[in-house]
């Protein structure tokens, strides 16, 4: 175990190389020069249809942070949104209680346990599929690794007016940019706890939002509720309700909140997508009877 001289000296190294590493010039050109090299090498073609669906997915994202499509525009030929709620009931007694997030119960990965690639789970084929995998790359300019898949379930509150963890307004701790992508399994609307986003306050946008309350890399930041929401427009907090099969893509160093349920439930996927440089490592891990070349062309890039 570290003492305390070692974690503090840790801890100063982290603030002193950290700025400069996740610049956005030194951060794409040299930490991600290999794998902005292998995104150029492995080009993709896709049809009309989801050509002009990925470019305003891309461009919604660079401008405000947030984009929303849905699994059957996505893919129109693959019937997900049945998929997803049939492995969802047949794993509902796998439920296991979060244990840091009382209000969250998993039914499929942790944010801290290795998690081989399961050819029988279907959120892991909507994942490394080529289209998800591209919509990443290119918002981030270089190809990512899946590094978490999760599927969870948020339960109501005990109490509204005492929000925990993620369920404040904050920014994730992970990159500049932190490329999340959310699917929503059930309905979800204003009492069931809708992912919530500060329009344009991801760190590389040119808001007035983009530098309020920081990150301190490689740290998050909390900021207080009520000295945020004076600050903020009420028409830049975008409410992401949405129905079954809502998928939800997201720069998640913004400023963003969600999994308050006033009543009902929630089931959400999530899958991180961060830099294949990222300094943690990855917790989804290859399995020997996958052939990582069946979900596509990037996704054998995709995992570590």
């Amino acid at each position: 175990m570290a003492t305390k001289s070692e974690s503090a000296l840790k801890e100063l190294v982290k603030k002193m190389i950290y700025p400069i590493r996740n610049s956005q010039i030194v951060y794409e050109n040299i930490v991600n020069y290999q794998s902005k090299k292998k995104k150029a090498k492995i080009p993709l073609s896709f049809n009309s249809d989801f050509s002009r669906l990925s470019a305003r997915i891309i461009e919604d994202l660079r401008v405000n942070g947030i984009a929303f499509s849905h699994i059957n525009d996505l893919f129109p030929h693959n019937n997900f949104g049945y998929s997803f709620r049939d492995w969802v009931k047949r794993n509902e007694s796998k439920l296991a209680q979060n244990s840091k997030k009382k209000f969250l119960y998993s039914y499929f990965g942790t944010d801290s346990g290795e998690t081989p690639v399961d050819r029988n789970n279907p959120f892991f084929k909507f994942y490394l599929s080529d289209e998800i995998l591209y919509l990443c790359s290119e918002y981030l300019n270089y190809l990512p690794q899946l590094n978490y898949l999760t599927v969870e379930k948020t339960v109501p509150a005990l109490d509204l007016n005492s929000p925990q963890h993620s369920q404040n307004w904050h920014r994730d701790p992970e990159e500049k940019r932190t490329m999340k992508v959310f699917i929503y399994v059930n309905d979800v609307d204003e009492s069931n706890g809708p992912f919530t986003y500060v329009r344009g306050s991801h760190p590389t946008s040119k808001s007035r939002y983009a530098g309020l309350f920081p990150q301190v890399l490689p740290y998050g930041s909390y900021p207080d509720a009520a000295r945020l929401e004076d600050l903020i427009d009420p028409k830049d907090i975008v409410l992401a309700t949405g129905n079954s099969g809502t998928v939800i893509f997201c720069d998640t160093a913004g400023i963003h909140r969600g999994g308050l349920a006033a009543k009902g439930k929630r089931i959400m996927a999530t899958a991180f997508y961060p830099s294949q440089k990222w300094s943690e490592r990855s917790l989804v891990t290859r399995n020997s009877e996958v052939d990582l070349r069946d979900y596509g062309r990037l996704a054998p890039e995709a995992v570590l």
